[in-house]
């Protein structure tokens, strides 16, 4: 067809799509050759903004970026949500794509149009090699999103221990709450992350911070049932009585949502069963199992 002279530029009409483009996505390396020799654009976008450049970095075939490189493809250039090649490639883990990328000195901390940088996308994701690699490259590690929450806050919300406890070896701030008021130790409480937990407690993370709703760490513990959480949280010294801004304790809470075993817990270390809410019918059985069926 190229030698028929047929248009190698013509885009597809459902997503702009040019051959080169769908030809980098796929990753077809000697097709995106033979393009590149008849002098496709390689340059025009699909109709996301996302160019071929920045779709071959999403893919991943080294062999196809390097091909770009080498005919000059701009590598900064952003889909219409603000996402640079090189933030694709952490997105999706590419380690050998970032390192060239890098190499290219390709700008490192280039945010999404909501503030995600490429550091925060793998600490959520969840990977640690490029995590290494960023912060060696002297990247910002507290740069949040526009809602606040910061690399470190996904990894904890995430459970990735290892970028936790290399982020906490890079000095990054373990209290910092997003805007909502969540903080790293409230997310991995919310989210069941034992060993999370364990590392910020050693590190002397602040273990009563509040929501803006004053909802704590132990209280968010409770109502999801994460008993191994509850009972380090006692251990370390958590407040069992802090209610909520609501008024509601941490016996209550467990209670309402039936977590028994919590509740046991709870009233062996003494929580006071008097901040249950009692305008409730009581049956003859024990007040904490009020709730259960």
């Amino acid at each position: 067809m190229i030698e028929k002279k047929a248009d190698i530029d013509t885009p597809l009409p459902l997503n702009g799509s040019t051959p080169i483009w769908f030809a980098c996505q796929s990753q077809y390396f000697e097709i995106v050759k033979l393009l590149l020799e008849k002098k496709a654009n390689i340059e025009t976008p699909n109709n996301d903004s996302s160019s071929p450049f920045c779709v071959a970095c999403k893919s991943g075939h080294l062999g196809i970026v390097k091909l770009l490189l080498a005919n000059k493809a701009n590598v900064e250039t952003p889909t219409d949500s603000g996402c640079t090649p090189f933030w694709k490639a952490c997105e999706r883990g590419h380690l050998d794509v970032v390192k060239l990328l890098l190499d290219n000195k390709v700008n490192v901390e280039t945010p999404t149009l909501n503030g995600c940088t490429p550091l925060y996308i793998v600490c959520q994701n969840g990977y640690l090699d490029i995590v290494k690699l960023l912060v060696e490259h002297k990247v910002d590690i507290e740069t949040p999103l526009e809602i606040g929450s910061t690399p470190f806050s996904t990894a904890c919300d995430n459970g990735h221990i290892d970028i936790v406890k290399y982020l906490i070896e890079n000095k990054a701030n373990i209290n910092t709450p997003d805007k909502i008021g969540f903080t790293p130790l409230y997310l991995s409480c919310s989210k069941g992350h034992l060993n999370v937990v364990k590392i910020l407690i050693e590190n002397k993370v602040n273990i009563e911070t509040p929501l803006n709703c004053e909802s704590t760490p132990l209280i968010v513990a409770c109502a999801e049932g994460y008993l191994d959480i509850v009972k380090f949280l006692i251990e370390s010294n958590a407040d069992i009585e802090k209610p909520a801004k609501n008024g509601c304790s941490p016996l209550f809470i467990a209670t309402l949502k039936k977590r028994r075993n919590i509740v046991d817990l709870l009233i062996k270390n003494k929580a006071n069963i008097a901040t249950l809410d009692y305008t409730i019918p009581v049956p003859d059985e024990p007040v904490y199992y009020l709730y259960n069926d």
